[in-house]
């Protein structure tokens, strides 16, 4: 591991490899108890020695199984969020895609749900880095996802987190299932095992990412990192030995450009990622001065003169 292992990890890990051993010395302290309650005269050939052969070769657990094990046994985490050491990869991957709807999530539990048309969704109960929420897969792709959801495993997914207003009657949504709690709900759109690294969402999806960002995201070794996670290195995303920028350009639009002149510009960004072209982020100028516009776009190298003199 890359640093040192937490005492309660290690503690845990013993104990989850001894359970059995542990239960079966309990049992045979308590049958020699009666034994010895029972008959006075009982010889020590049946009386049970106090020696257990603990296993102390015991593989450690990844933080995020001890926690699970930690839920599953008292209801709730008790030592802390189990997906919070994996916060800094799931911000990264997220710079790294320019994609926010990128999540990622702990499957407690999973639950087969058949709507009035008789399709088949998948409700789950999940754990993010900040939240527990509901995971809602609706009948399109719940036949195609069901074989590979696990509880107990981390997962990235592509989707929306729907917030809705706490209301006292009963609703029913567009799928027919009607919402009994105010829990906050992942629609998903798309999900992968996380050793399988977050790029595989975008090939589910069939969603293009340009050369670079591919290198970027399958730069890292994701099998190492769902055990431990504190080996991520960012640093790690290099090509022909000169590290990729991943650092999106400012380009700012003022007021006196005009109605058609912007009209035109705009026609001319891209909404998805190019692997030939500039990242930038567009500010528009209005009288309570520059306001950011929502997402990231996209100019192609064949047009950059004509957005030239408008980078900040």
């Amino acid at each position: 591991m890359s640093q040192k292992v937490p005492k309660y990890i290690q503690i845990r890990s013993f104990l989850y490899s001894n359970v059995q051993t542990i239960l079966d010395s309990m049992s045979a302290k308590r049958q020699a108890s009666k034994i010895e309650a029972d008959d006075l005269f009982a010889t020590d050939d049946e009386v049970t020695s106090d020696v257990v052969n603990y296993n102390f070769n015991y593989p450690l657990k990844a933080k995020f199984d001890v926690l699970s094990e930690e839920k599953n046994s008292l209801g709730l985490y008790v030592s802390g969020n189990p997906l919070e050491a994996y916060v800094p990869i799931l911000d990264w991957a997220r710079d790294a895609s320019l994609q926010d709807d990128v999540h990622l999530i702990l499957v407690e539990k999973i639950k087969k749900i058949f709507t009035k048309a008789g399709g088949m969704m998948l409700a789950l109960q999940i754990t993010t880095p900040t939240e527990e929420i509901e995971g809602l897969i609706f009948p399109k792709i719940a036949l195609k996802y069901s074989a590979l959801l696990e509880e107990n495993q981390i997962y990235w997914t592509f989707g929306k987190i729907k917030r809705k207003v706490k209301k006292d009657t009963e609703e029913t949504d567009d799928s027919g299932i009607k919402e009994f709690d105010e829990k906050p709900k992942l629609l998903i759109n798309s999900i992968v095992a996380f050793n399988k690294g977050v790029h595989s969402l975008f090939e589910d999806l069939e969603m293009p990412l340009s050369d670079n960002r591919k290198d970027i995201l399958t730069s890292q070794n994701w099998d190492n990192l769902l055990i431990d996670p504190e080996s991520f290195n960012p640093d790690m995303d290099e090509k022909d030995d000169k590290k990729v920028s991943i650092q999106a350009k400012i380009i700012k639009f003022t007021k006196k450009l005009g109605t058609d002149r912007l009209k035109d510009l705009k026609s001319k960004l891209k909404t998805q990622p190019i692997s030939k072209g500039l990242m930038v982020n567009i500010e528009l100028e209005t009288a309570e001065g520059f306001k950011k516009v929502k997402g990231n776009f996209w100019i192609e190298n064949k047009d950059m003169a004509e957005f030239k003199e408008f980078l900040g």
